[in-house]
């Protein structure tokens, strides 16, 4: 997507619309209207009971795109599951937050939000993701990189195997990072859409990772 960005001192200038000149930290891929009533579906998440709320539009985070909200509100209650499987963490309200940075001075409070993609014509993709900032030292000067292998990587092994006529199976592990422990103390606050029952904002102290 390119969009025009006018300026008083020369014509305008064309730049993706996901640049760094364009592109927003804290943008949301879903949408609630104002002054409406909204559903809900009650769910159980890290020792609570939480309300996980249709909204009323999603986007694709990458094309922008609408997409449909039947679909992504089915992977909203998918990954508050899949959370919940995975024993992800323990949800607490704003006074039990407070009280574990208390009880734990290093403690992170890190926002969270939505992140959506268009999978297929009949799914759509939601995932938590952690809105953290780097500040310091990068994962690649850490020597953590990404399990997803490059398309040379795969090239090859294709080749080695079609020459020596192997067998290849192949696996997908559904929601990977969640089943990663953590080694620090970590709390996340969980989007809006995703209340206590009491409609009070939810937080999660994290004992697994979460994408982000």
């Amino acid at each position: 997507m390119i969009t025009s960005l006018m300026s008083f001192e020369g014509v305008p200038s064309f730049v993706p619309a996901m640049s760094p000149e364009m592109y927003m930290g804290d943008f949301n891929s879903i949408r609630y209207e104002p002054q409406k009533q909204h559903e809900f579906v009650k769910m159980k998440l890290g020792g609570s009971e939480v309300l996980v709320w249709r909204c009323d539009g999603i986007v694709d985070d990458q094309t922008l795109e609408s997409l449909d909200v039947s679909q992504g509100f089915l992977s909203m209650e998918e990954e508050i599951r899949n959370l919940e499987h995975c024993k992800t963490g323990k949800v607490t309200n704003e006074d039990g937050m407070k009280k574990l940075k208390a009880e734990n001075p290093g403690l992170r409070v890190i926002q969270s939000r939505w992140v959506c993609a268009f999978k297929t014509q009949e799914k759509v993709r939601t995932r938590i993701v952690v809105k953290d900032y780097n500040h310091g030292a990068t994962a690649k000067s850490l020597g953590f990189s990404s399990p997803t292998p490059s398309i040379e990587s795969l090239h090859l092994i294709l080749a080695i195997s079609a020459t020596r006529r192997y067998r290849l199976r192949s696996l997908d592990i559904g929601h990977a990072f969640m089943h990663s422990p953590l080694n620090s103390k970590v709390i996340i606050k969980l989007p809006l859409s995703v209340s206590l029952v009491n409609g009070e904002p939810s937080y999660m102290m994290l004992d697994k990772a979460l994408n982000g």
